[in-house]
């Protein structure tokens, strides 16, 4: 054998029978520890939330007011006391706050929807509530105001007819036959046309008033019921004199 191959087998040998090195000790962490890091992990995320919600308020006030293609981050920043970088960790571009403010009023919107057409409600009922909840939250959540108008000028900027005006006409309408059906609205009404006029006073309550004050809005919108009964309801229709 040679004395380099011998040498060589030896050093390997050696290294085969060397013991791995150990482990670093870790710190002990204690309960209490344990407790502190969930602590502070809890706060992180409830700052975090808070910090999501005012950039999200903020954003829902200038969409609002300016619509989408007026408003720029250093508006909505402004509004908040956060950075311009705390913005960006929650939503990186003005698109992506968009969305989120669409979405959210979609989720109402949707849930206004459904509770209108419970069949388990009064169609009158249902359909006086459906206008009286709109106009109140319109004029009292702003981001469900925003995300109403950023849907509405997507729409138009597309030339096509906003999809939440037609949902809510044909929910109006709907209700507004099956009232009829059940002898609360006077059955010798066009439905479609009681429908655009309920719409259309829903859309400039809201354009003179809600936005300035969501509590008068509301109070205008009962007092137009009251003008509409005797058109709508009938026993409030006053009795034609018979034929001589």
């Amino acid at each position: 054998m040679q004395i380099g191959n011998y040498c060589s087998q030896r050093r390997e040998s050696r290294t085969r029978l060397l013991p791995p090195p150990p482990r670093p000790p870790q710190p002990h962490r204690t309960v209490s520890d344990q407790i502190s890091a969930k602590g502070l992990s809890m706060k992180q995320q409830e700052r975090s939330s808070r910090s999501r919600k005012a950039i999200l308020e903020a954003a829902a006030e200038e969409f609002a007011a300016r619509g989408y293609a007026a408003t720029n981050l250093y508006d909505i920043v402004a509004h908040t006391s956060l950075s311009k970088g705390a913005l960006y960790a929650h939503f990186p571009s003005k698109s992506h706050l968009a969305t989120a403010l669409t979405e959210k009023f979609q989720r109402t919107w949707d849930e206004l929807l459904r509770q209108a057409a419970d069949p388990s409600r009064p169609p009158l009922a249902a359909l006086r509530d459906l206008t009286l909840g709109l106009i109140e939250i319109l004029g009292s959540d702003a981001c469900f105001t925003a995300g109403l108008r950023l849907t509405w000028d997507e729409a138009h900027a597309q030339g096509r007819p906003p999809t939440v005006q037609s949902n809510l006409l044909d929910t109006l309408t709907g209700l507004i036959r099956d009232a009829q059906r059940g002898g609360g609205i006077d059955a010798g009404q066009d439905p479609e046309l009681l429908g655009i006029l309920l719409l259309g006073l829903l859309i400039g309550v809201h354009h003179t008033t809600a936005r300035q004050n969501g509590h008068m809005a509301a109070e205008r919108v009962r007092r137009l019921w009251d003008m509409l009964a005797p058109i709508m309801l009938p026993a409030a229709r006053p009795s034609r004199p018979e034929p001589r």
